[in-house]
């Protein structure tokens, strides 16, 4: 497996795995143009020794974080108003991996490439990006407590939503929930901003 900067001919197989992990949210040919044309650095894919894509993702340069929703601080995916060339926090756009290849640890893969990128190589100090919670929709129905009392339940030092979980292992600490982050019932629309520091994200390119 190995993660490689996109090309304009992975377009169809990249539309491809975003239908098939996201539906009717997949980014569409426009928007993973323009992150390419916009960010060429932020957009890379995770292709196997066969040589076929199994995972997509995007990143732009930002100067600071925010509590806006993804359509707001992405420019609706298209990162055009949004992306900061001197920027030097690397905010992660959309990432999407087909669950045949879960076992590969390829997220893992993708933000590896990314620190080595965008932090080793490219002198950022930061980086960040809107985790979902899709494991608060069941514990809401279960406890009918607020997203900022699911977000403090942890499980020997992490938190308790698989999705954030997985990040945390990464070396991602949480900062703060943003309301109608993203459109995805299983997290009540509402998403987690998280970062990795510039030492984390060093470490990860020893790795």
């Amino acid at each position: 497996m190995k993660i490689r900067q996109f090309i304009s001919n992975d377009l169809a197989e990249v539309v491809n795995i975003e239908k098939t992990v996201w539906k009717e949210e997949a980014a569409n040919e426009d928007q993973i143009m323009s992150r390419h044309q916009t960010c060429c650095e932020g957009s890379v894919v995770a292709e196997t020794n066969n040589g076929e894509i199994v995972g997509y993702a995007a990143a732009q340069r930002v100067s600071q974080l925010s509590n806006s929703p993804w359509a707001v601080v992405t420019d609706d995916g298209f990162i055009k108003e949004t992306h900061q060339v001197e920027g030097k926090i690397a905010f992660g756009v959309g990432m999407s991996v087909l669950q045949s290849v879960a076992r590969f640890n390829v997220s893992g893969l993708i933000v590896q490439k990314y620190a080595q990128t965008f932090v080793s190589e490219g002198g950022c100090h930061l980086m960040a990006l809107g985790s979902r919670l899709p494991g608060y929709s069941r514990w809401h129905e279960q406890f009918g407590k607020s997203v900022q009392v699911y977000l403090d339940q942890a499980r020997k030092g992490y938190s308790i939503d698989p999705e954030l979980y997985l990040y945390q292992r990464a070396g991602f600490k949480l900062l703060w929930p943003v309301e109608d982050y993203f459109n995805d019932p299983q997290s009540l629309n509402l998403g987690a901003m998280i970062a990795m520091s510039r030492e984390a994200a060093l470490r990860l390119t020893k790795k």
